[in-house]
C-alpha cells in the first residue's frame, strides 16, 4: 500500500510537471520569435543564431527565476518589447560604417547590452526602485504596450506585401498561403473564447483569459 504522504508527493510532482510543460509550450515559441526578431536586421543568414539565442534565453531565464524568484506563479519568458529594442540597436549599429562590416562585433554588442540590462534590473530590484511602477498611470502602460503591438504587427505583415518602386503602390501579395495561415491563427486566437463557451466540452477545457 502506498502511504498518504507518498501519494501527496506524487500529486505535487505531477502538478509541477504539468505546470512546467504548459509554461514551456507557452514560452518557447515567444522566446524563439523574440530571438528571430532581435536578429532580423542582420539578415536571413542569422535566423538560426536568433532562434538559438531565444532558446538559450528561455532555458537560462527559467533556471534563474526558479532559483531566485519570490513567486511561484510567475512564468519568466522573453518579451517582444525588449527584442524590438535589440533590433533597433542592431539597426543603428549597421548604419555605422566603422562596425557595419563586422557582424560578430554587433552580436557581441547585443549580448553585452542584454547583460548590462540584467545587471541594472538586479540593482533596481535590490534598491526597491521597482515600486515606482505602482505610480505609473495605467494609460501610459497601455499606450506603450499598444505601440509595441502595432510595431510587431507591422513587422509581421511587411514580408507578405511588395511595394512597386515606380508608383509606390501595393503591387503584389507574396506568399498568399502563409498570409492566409497568419490571418487564420489570429482569428483563432481572438475567437477561441467564444468557441470555447459554445463547445460541448464547456467546463472541461482550461479557461482562456479574454484580453
Amino acid at each position: 500500500m502506498v502511504s498518504q504522504a507518498t501519494k501527496s508527493t506524487l500529486t505535487v510532482w505531477c502538478n509541477n510537471l504539468g505546470a512546467g510543460a504548459i509554461a514551456a509550450i507557452v514560452s518557447l515559441p515567444v522566446c524563439v520569435a523574440s530571438g528571430l526578431l532581435a536578429f532580423a536586421p542582420l539578415g536571413p543568414g542569422y535566423a538560426v543564431a536568433g532562434a538559438t539565442a531565444g532558446l538559450c534565453g528561455a532555458i537560462v531565464s527559467c533556471c534563474v527565476s526558479a532559483l531566485f524568484a519570490t513567486s511561484s506563479f510567475i512564468v519568466t519568458t522573453s518579451r517582444v518589447s525588449e527584442a524590438l529594442l535589440l533590433a533597433s540597436l542592431t539597426t543603428v549599429l549597421l548604419a555605422i560604417p566603422a562596425v557595419a562590416s563586422d557582424r560578430d562585433l554587433i552580436i557581441v554588442a547585443m549580448f553585452l547590452c542584454v547583460l548590462l540590462a540584467g545587471l541594472w534590473q538586479i540593482i533596481f530590484g535590490l534598491a526597491g526602485v521597482a515600486k515606482i511602477i505602482k505610480f505609473t498611470p495605467h494609460p501610459v502602460l497601455v499606450g506603450f504596450l499598444n505601440g509595441v503591438a502595432v510595431l510587431v504587427a507591422l513587422s509581421q505583415l511587411k514580408p507578405y506585401f511588395q511595394i512597386d518602386p515606380t508608383t509606390s503602390h501595393l503591387a503584389l501579395l507574396e506568399q498568399p498561403l502563409m498570409f492566409v495561415l497568419l490571418i487564420g491563427n489570429a482569428a483563432l486566437m481572438l475567437g477561441f473564447p467564444a468557441l470555447q463557451d459554445g463547445s460541448p466540452l464547456h467546463g472541461r477545457l482550461p479557461r482562456c483569459r479574454r484580453l
